[in-house]
């Protein structure tokens, strides 16, 4: 047998065949949308509006890391309004809301009002209860989760809230806590704490360091003498400088003086030491002579004797031995010849010459030695001087390091006092640019797009059931194969009107 379907009527015939079961789609569809708009729970919400503007905690970073420098952000403002944006949906700050409403007020619970859990409450005991609340505050957190909604923009420095409620009072209640503590925290949250004691203990320690080094540097200026090391050491050098050029013109006049009392020396070996100024031949006046004035005396005495006394006379034999006796001395004696000699002029003006050159030449040796240790004594100093330059300017650089740290400590020891006295102030960036309003005009249900919703929902129910009506009138008929007793009725064929049919294929053909 084959599957025929019939050919599917017009609209209008359509409508008119199941009117009465559109008309009751509709009906009930549209009481039904219009009972729900009118039993809903009306919504209201409070809106407000933060600016955060640029602040301490958008400019700068904490001075505990940067030292109180100002410190310019990339992406500082987009980053902080992101994190007050998290700041304000996080849990503490709503835990502290709650804490602050209540979690009746915030769960909007009547007194004495039972839920569905209450009325569960026998199957606690198996743990059964799929509506069992177990912590009120946290229910009333999730709650207000769900209903506080945040909205940030681009290029922009606003932020704003909304909380939707069932009672307006409350969401402005609600918005206006959220806010105040969203406040109090921002302040909280970019306040480092410690960091005045911090900078007030290493102020302390750089204060003491700072007094030593000045003490250290002014014992070692005093010991050392010095005032300006340029002017100083541009005295050692000249000083120095003299030292050795009379140093040098004391060597060349020791190795000058040198010479010359050698070469005198070599000279005076050559000069003799006396000159014959006289020479008297046979009349030396020496102590032969003498005897030979003695031996004349007596010769004269023993002719005076010889007058007065006989030979035998013992005084003129004792004379007269005593003139044998002499000439024996004098017949004995040589001829000599007397000599005078004197100092040599020239011998006596070379040797005072050079011991004028020796007496030169040791005071030139005294001079040079005593030059040569002044000099090293004011190279010693020169370089006890550059010693002491380094000394007292490694002292001075650690002062200035100190002094400078010192500032710094001082005025981020003022900065974190600020820092405190902003927080214990509760002074904040973000400022309140509107206020939570409060609007008693729900926005949940809206009946300007509930109530066409509904008619548009009827209608196409209506018009849903009236296909559906149809397609089951107009299902498929099934062909039968003609035999041939129906083919000897002809009359009762011809008595049934024609009706279009279609063939079809049938999905499993045989």
């Amino acid at each position: 047998m084959d599957t025929v379907y019939q050919s599917a009527p017009s609209l209008a015939g359509l409508a008119w065949r199941n009117k009465g079961k559109m008309l009751l789609a509709f009906v009930l569809v549209l009481a039904g949308g219009l009972a729900l708009l009118a039993t809903a729970e009306r919504l209201y919400q409070s809106e407000a509006k933060m600016f955060v503007r640029p602040g301490r905690e958008s400019v700068t970073v904490d001075p505990i890391v940067t030292n109180g420098q100002a410190v310019t952000m990339a992406d500082a403002r987009e980053s902080e309004i992101n994190g007050i944006a998290e700041m304000l949906q996080s849990r503490a700050l709503l835990e502290k809301v709650v804490d602050q409403l209540t979690p009746e007020a915030v769960l909007e619970k009547a007194a004495g009002s039972k839920s569905i859990g209450d009325y569960l409450a026998p199957l606690d005991s198996v743990n059964l209860n799929p509506a069992k609340v177990y912590s009120l505050r946290d229910k009333a957190i999730r709650r207000m989760s769900k209903n506080v909604r945040i909205l940030t923009s681009k290029k922009s420095s606003i932020v704003t809230l909304s909380y939707e409620a069932q009672d307006p009072t409350l969401a402005t209640k609600v918005l206006e806590s959220l806010l105040r503590i969203a406040q109090e925290e921002h302040a909280r949250v970019n306040q480092t704490r410690g960091s005045q004691p911090f900078y007030e203990s290493q102020k302390a320690k750089l204060k003491e360091q700072i007094t030593g080094l000045e003490e250290q540097l002014r014992t070692l200026k005093n010991e050392s003498g010095l005032s300006s090391f340029e002017k100083q050491r541009e005295l050692h050098l000249i000083h120095v400088a003299t030292l050795e050029g009379e140093l040098a013109k004391a060597q060349y006049g020791l190795k000058a003086a040198e010479g010359e009392a050698t070469h005198r020396r070599q000279m005076l070996r050559g000069i003799k030491p006396l000159v014959e100024t006289s020479q008297i031949t046979d009349q030396p006046v020496d102590p032969k002579a003498d005897m030979r004035k003695k031996l004349y005396d007596l010769q004269l005495k023993e002719a005076d004797l010889a007058s007065k006394l006989t030979d035998t006379s013992p005084l003129l034999m004792q004379v007269r031995s005593q003139i044998v006796a002499a000439k024996k001395v004098v017949d004995e004696e040589d001829l000599q010849t007397q000599k005078t000699l004197a100092s040599n002029p020239a011998f006596g003006a070379m040797q005072l010459a050079l011991q004028d050159r020796d007496a030169q030449v040791v005071s030139l040796k005294a001079t040079v030695t005593d030059l040569t240790a002044k000099i090293t004594e004011g190279k010693s100093r020169l370089e006890s001087l550059n010693d002491k330059e380094v000394e007292i300017a490694r002292l001075q650089r650690e002062l200035d390091l100190a002094s400078v740290n010192y500032k710094k400590y001082a005025e981020n020891t003022e900065l974190a006092r600020i820092n405190d006295e902003v927080e214990a102030a509760k002074i904040s960036s973000i400022n309140l640019l509107q206020p939570p309003s409060f609007s008693e005009t729900p926005i949940s249900p809206d009946l300007k797009v509930g109530i066409p919703a509904a008619v548009l929902a009827a209608l196409l129910a209506s018009i849903g059931i009236a296909l559906l009506a149809e397609r089951r009138r107009y299902s498929p008929v099934v062909r039968r194969e003609i035999s041939s007793e129906e083919e000897d009725e002809p009359e009762m064929e011809a008595s049934s009107p024609p009706r279009p049919r279609r063939e079809t294929v049938p999905s499993q053909p045989r």
